[in-house]
């Protein structure tokens, strides 16, 4: 029961991590948009803080991950 409400409290500070950058100005096309801002942010800080320094990098933590999209 303790590893479900640990993992309750985390789910949440993702979403209110989440909530944060979806208050991003998106200044991008909508009708070019595949993603959201917020979804694309996410996806390279966790790039960054697992160690990757440049768009190629990132890119293969993305394509090599659970990140799939």
């Amino acid at each position: 029961m303790k590893d479900f409400i640990e993992k309750e409290e985390r789910l949440a500070e993702l979403n209110e991590f989440m909530d944060h950058l979806k208050d991003v100005d998106d200044t991008r096309d909508s009708w070019r948009l595949s993603y959201s801002l917020a979804e694309v942010l996410f996806i390279v800080f966790c790039a960054q803080i697992n160690g990757f320094d440049s768009f190629t990098e990132d890119d293969s933590f993305i394509n090599g991950s659970v990140f799939r999209i």
